[in-house]
């Protein structure tokens, strides 16, 4: 996935090898895992970055949405996930993350009307985004995205560590 989103960065994995008692990468011996190979960037040029030296200009805020666009228009279509099953476990999983924290004890009337609320409004809009699920709106994306896992390559956004390991996390509608 990463590859394919941030060619530039993403070189290959490369095997973990213990060989003659002492670790190396690559060539003969066992295997013990394996990393990720990248190119060094410029950490400056994050988009987190940019953002607070007042660098993200609307320029590269509309090829940042660009990029995004074409990202979602090629990514694999992920029916099997989305729709307003998925939006109502997200839902869950928020309000359940808030409780769990002992700082939140005074906030659970605030949480159950706001898993109320949202509730509310995910029953008039569900079949919507059933249908959408249903019509190939749903896809499998980056994840992760935020202006942290975006940086200036050559001169233009690239998306990067994307989300590897959860199918279900990283398919989103791209609405």
């Amino acid at each position: 996935m990463n590859r394919t989103v941030a060619k530039d960065i993403y070189l290959g994995v490369v095997p973990i090898i213990c060989r003659n008692g002492g670790l190396s990468f690559g060539g003969p011996g066992e295997t013990l895992d394996w990393v990720v190979l990248m190119r060094r960037f410029n950490r400056a040029n994050e988009f987190d970055r940019l953002a607070e030296r007042g660098e993200l200009d609307i320029t590269l805020v509309e090829a940042l949405a660009d990029t995004v666009a074409s990202m979602h228009q090629c990514a694999t279509i992920a029916s099997e996930f989305g729709g307003a099953a998925r939006v109502r476990a997200t839902i869950e999983q928020i309000a359940e993350a808030i409780m769990a924290s002992p700082s939140a004890v005074s906030l659970n009337e605030t949480v159950a009307e706001w898993v109320a609320l949202t509730e509310q409004s995910l029953s008039s809009c569900a079949v919507k985004l059933d249908v959408r699920r249903r019509h190939g709106y749903v896809r499998r994306c980056h994840g992760d995205l935020h202006l942290g896992n975006i940086c200036l390559i050559k001169g233009r956004p690239m998306p990067f560590d994307a989300l590897e390991f959860n199918e279900e996390m990283a398919s989103t509608d791209i609405i």
